[in-house]
Order: structure tokens, then C-alpha cells, then sequence
């Protein structure tokens, strides 16, 4: 991505509502195209009960390990690192959903086997398949999906249905964060009065959060004078169930995806809107 005028988003305020940690880093890309950004996180992550988790890991191996995410892998890795079970990736194949999931499980020293070429649970199940050697089928391989505790489990169901032997369990919990009243009606104060230009969500599970954490404000007048950047379309479907409306969506599933929507936002306003 160039630095270029018309590659910026100078002039605009934009709402992240990411995780805390990982707002950080999108709002330092943001800031780095010219953007002013404020940090709202509808999202947060801890750890679960490890019992299930460690009873599938450790002393156990499977032929392939999905990650549906980048934190599923993170925390998968560490979690093994502690109770010395890193050799169950090591010997896997290893399905990855998303360019920044393989880039990070990668960047740890291991080896993604098979990516979808849409970064969605569906395109995974129909492509996943077709990606074994020849000669060998699902029926015969044991997998293993570490995942959160909310969503949606098309990869257990289709996985199963077609067959597989398939052992998932929870790695990490996901959760709405609590603010107190008076940040929530300061940040509703800002979404009203038009202060924000565009918020963008990069969840299903952070636009449903959104809906609850402003309850006591009427959803229409909340977001009449912001645009709503969703990082898909299964997010801005929920986007619209929850929040009334999804002004951008990305159809790259990816925050690269999202940040070349709110480029074009500027640059083709009339067809974005």
C-alpha cells in the first residue's frame, strides 16, 4: 500500500473497536495513513478452564490442527509451550483461515499446509478436501479445532458431516468488555454529534456487543452521522441485525481488506455510502 494523496485518510476520525491490544496496532496503521482514531474496544478475550484443552493435547498428536483465527493460534501455542506439548504443530498439517493467522503461525517457525481462498469457515470446509493428497480421505484423519467459546460451528458440523474425526474444545473465552455509564454516554455523545466519521467492526460477536453495551441509546440517531465499516459480509449482516446498518463492507475478509475499503471510501464516496 503507497503512501500516496490519494492512497490516505486524511480528515478522517475513526471509532476501533477491536480488542485492546490488537486496537493498538490497527490504530497505528490507521494514524500512519493520515487518520485520527479513537479506541472503543466492543471485544475482549480470556483464558478458559484448560482441562478439556489439555486433556486433547497433551501426550496426544493429530494429523491436522485448524486455526480459525489469529488468536486461536496464539493462544493454542502458548498454552502447549506450557505444558510442553509444542511438538502436537510440530508434526501436524496445519489449515489456516486468514492471511494474518498463517503469517503469524509462520512467523512462529511452523508451516501452513492449506489456507481457503476465501478467509471464512465455509470456504475452508468445500476447499479443505480437495487439498488432501491423493489417496487419502477425510474419513481417515484425526483433526483437532481449538476455537473460541461463541460463534459459529460450521467447521465442527460440516467437518463431521463429511465424516471426519474431529476433537475441538475451547482455547480462549470471548466476552463483552464493562464500561461504566458515563464512558458509554461520552463515546454516544461523539457518535451523535458527528465527531466520528466512520467505526469500524471486525467482528460478528463485536457489533453484537456494540448493540448491548448502547442499549439505553436509540440505534438510529446513534449512528446517523457515522459510517459503519464492516471487515465482511457475514459481519455487516450482523452489523445490520444489531446496529441498523453496515455504510462499507470489505469484501477482502481481512483488516488489509478493511483498510482498502475506507481508501475507496474517500475515493469513490458516491459508491460507498
Amino acid at each position: 500500500m503507497t503512501d500516496s494523496s490519494q492512497e490516505r485518510l486524511d480528515g478522517l476520525t475513526i471509532l476501533i473497536t477491536r480488542e485492546a491490544e490488537q486496537a493498538k496496532s490497527f490504530s497505528g496503521r490507521l494514524q500512519a495513513l493520515g487518520a485520527q482514531t479513537l479506541e472503543f474496544p466492543a471485544i475482549e478475550f480470556a483464558d478458559p478452564d484448560f482441562e478439556e484443552f489439555d486433556r486433547l493435547t497433551i501426550n496426544r498428536s493429530y494429523d491436522w490442527v485448524i486455526f480459525a483465527s489469529a488468536n486461536a493460534f496464539e493462544r493454542t501455542w502458548r498454552r502447549l509451550k506450557q505444558t510442553g506439548s509444542e511438538n502436537l504443530l510440530r508434526q501436524a498439517s496445519i489449515a489456516a483461515i486468514g492471511a494474518a493467522t498463517k503469517s503469524l503461525i509462520e512467523a512462529s517457525g511452523l508451516k501452513v499446509s492449506f489456507c481457503p481462498s476465501q478467509f471464512v469457515a465455509e470456504s475452508l470446509v468445500q476447499e479443505f478436501p480437495q487439498a488432501l493428497p491423493a489417496g487419502v480421505s477425510l474419513q481417515e484423519l484425526s483433526i483437532f479445532w481449538p476455537r473460541t467459546d461463541i460463534g459459529r460451528d460450521v467447521i465442527s458440523r460440516e467437518l463431521l458431516a463429511q465424516g471426519a474425526k474431529l476433537s475441538s474444545t475451547v482455547i480462549y473465552k470471548t466476552q463483552a468488555p464493562v464500561y461504566d455509564q458515563q464512558s458509554i454516554d461520552t463515546m454516544a455523545a461523539k457518535l451523535k454529534t458527528g465527531q466520528i466519521d466512520v467505526v469500524t467492526i471486525a467482528s460478528s460477536q463485536s457489533a453484537r456487543n456494540l448493540a448491548q453495551i448502547f442499549k439505553d441509546h436509540d440505534k438510529t440517531e446513534l449512528w446517523n452521522k457515522t459510517r459503519i465499516a464492516a471487515i465482511g459480509p457475514i459481519t455487516a449482516k450482523t452489523c445490520r441485525d444489531c446496529l441498523g446498518k453496515a455504510d462499507l463492507v470489505s469484501q477482502e475478509f481481512s483488516l488489509d481488506g478493511l483498510i482498502k475499503t475506507l481508501l475507496a471510501s474517500l475515493k469513490y464516496p458516491n459508491n460507498l455510502t
